[in-house]
């Protein structure tokens, strides 16, 4: 994937999650050099999308003096906030393909590396990539979870396994649209 397919895929955002997403980013990076530093890497991967909600849910509190994105509105809130931690994980993806190491082509490595033993994650990321392109939005979740649970076998717990397929269906849809 190039890098002009990268910011295609993030047209389908509201410039708020687009800058959210960003203080998600940054605030991820520095927790993941701080206080979650010898957290386990599983942890890493989960951890945009639940900042994402915390700060998205905060934004529309804010913005809409209310509490009802919390409670009559929170399938919207939701929504924006797994925007918001699918942005910011695209944002670290590109970070690290296209800035940190200078590479140009796209993987997924970054984010399965906590999940999957890390002899696999090249292949499972390309697998997922190629995949991702071949299937329509309604089957990419059955895919990714067929996917995920042959490369990690039994190592994954089913609410790390839920947890997975649904940030990286999540990421591969955004990368796609």
């Amino acid at each position: 994937m190039t890098a002009m397919e990268f910011f295609n895929a993030l047209k389908a955002y509201g410039a708020d999650v687009l800058l959210l997403a960003a203080a998600v980013s940054l605030l991820t990076a520095l927790l993941k050099k701080t206080v979650l530093k010898n957290c386990p890497n599983k942890v890493y991967v989960f951890l945009p999308f639940l900042i994402g909600l915390v700060i998205y849910a905060a934004y529309r509190a804010v913005a809409t003096w209310s509490i009802a994105p919390l409670s009559t509105d929170i399938a919207s809130t939701v929504e924006g906030g797994l925007g918001c931690g699918s942005v910011a994980t695209v944002y670290y993806i590109i970070y690290e393909q296209f800035i940190r190491k200078g590479k140009t082509a796209l993987s997924l490595s970054p984010v399965l590396g906590g999940i999957l033993p890390d002899e696999k994650c090249e292949e499972a990321s390309a697998e997922l990539l190629k995949g991702a392109k071949e299937r329509p939005k309604e089957e990419l979740t059955v895919f990714v979870k067929e996917t995920i649970v042959r490369y990690a076998g039994e190592d994954l717990t089913e609410a790390e396994l839920e947890g997975v397929v649904q940030a990286v269906s999540t990421l591969l849809a955004a990368l796609n649209k």
